[in-house]
């Protein structure tokens, strides 16, 4: 009942927040880790034929891969646990943003860029002034989808090892069968998910005005 999930918000009011921030650092990490591997990858197969021809096919197999799968490697890999629980929520971060931003610089009229080099434009001004503003929507998408996944991942990653976490919590809350406090961390959970998607969604408003009611939320 709402009287029991009350209840457990103030008897646990100290070790749900330590782990809501625990949460917090350990996802923004991953976003931000696999955001920027999964636009620099992207970018580079969206521009370049050899890395569309060489990265691309192994970024297409390893994408659909359920992030659990990939836990053993991650601790086998990284030398500390957090760095393998971040290694899973980048990598379920990263898929979509390269698959979006490589299609969405690919779809790009090859006019701007015949444009640009009249112009005297580098490549590297060309990605950064032309590639990447025109390939934005695609890219916000990509980047939408990659912070709903890397949410499911979350619970994934705080398995390996650590001590803290709203997925450590509702874990040790299933195995003593405690229900009223996995409901209490899932709606904490469901906060801190509507949080980002604000914060998401703001930083759309400023920078992709012009689209305005494309996307609602």
């Amino acid at each position: 009942s709402w009287d029991n999930i009350l209840q457990t918000y103030i008897q646990y009011s100290e070790i749900l927040t330590e782990c809501v921030v625990a949460s917090s650092k350990l996802y923004l990490f991953g976003i931000l880790y696999g955001g920027i591997a999964g636009i620099v990858l992207g970018t580079a197969i969206g521009w370049s034929k050899r890395a569309n021809y060489w990265i691309f096919p192994i970024i297409r197999f390893i994408g659909p891969i359920p992030t659990s799968v990939w836990v053993p490697f991650a601790i086998f890999v990284f030398p500390t646990l957090g760095g393998a629980s971040e290694f899973i929520i980048g990598l379920s971060m990263a898929f979509p943003i390269v698959v979006l931003t490589s299609s969405g610089i690919q779809n790009i009229p090859k006019g701007y860029f015949e444009a640009g080099s009249i112009l005297g434009a580098d490549t590297l001004y060309q990605i950064i002034h032309i590639a990447l503003p025109a390939a934005l929507p695609q890219i916000f998408v990509g980047v939408f989808n990659g912070v709903t996944m890397a949410f499911m991942s979350l619970m994934v990653a705080e398995l390996i090892g650590v001590q803290a976490g709203i997925g450590w919590y509702i874990n040790w809350q299933q195995k003593v069968m405690s229900f009223p406090d996995v409901y209490a961390a899932l709606i904490l959970l469901a906060f801190m998910c509507f949080i980002v998607m604000k914060v998401l969604f703001g930083f759309r408003k400023k920078f992709l005005g012009w689209q305005e009611g494309a996307i609602r939320w």
